[in-house]
């Protein structure tokens, strides 16, 4: 979908899209209404593969159009713009111990972009998070 350049789209906008064919004799109709995701982008981090790799996950779900996500780590880590959620994936020892990883946030009706970030370290683990060796 593409969105007007002029300005911003008002949430809940409606677009309308008629199309036809020479060879038919009616036109059809689409519709869609583009709407702002209800809540937060989240992010969180968890082990796998016997703590061979580090998976930071982002995602901002509901909106239309989808949001587009991408990960900024230290030393120029970073994950291409995907929609909806983001994983990227660190070779477990390789991730900066006390450096910001952020997730970015983009939807088209915002001007802002939003952001969580994770700063992973040494710091109190939740239970699951101990378990694995992860502490965010």
């Amino acid at each position: 979908m593409l969105l007007p350049s002029g300005g911003l789209t008002s949430n809940n906008s409606l677009f309308t899209c008629t199309g036809s064919h020479v060879a038919l004799q009616e036109r059809t109709q689409c519709s869609v209404r583009t709407y702002i995701p209800p809540a937060e982008p989240v992010c969180f981090a968890y082990v796998t593969n016997n703590q061979l790799y580090l998976m930071l996950s982002c995602s901002w779900d509901g909106g239309a159009p989808k949001a587009l996500l991408w990960w900024e780590g230290p030393d120029g880590q970073s994950k291409s713009a995907e929609e909806n959620s983001n994983i990227l994936i660190l070779r477990y020892g390789t991730a900066r111990s006390g450096k910001p990883y952020t997730c970015h946030a983009k939807h088209p009706l915002l001007v802002q972009t939003k952001t969580c970030r994770l700063t992973l370290g040494q710091g109190p683990c939740v239970a699951d998070a101990a378990q694995s060796g992860v502490c965010v």
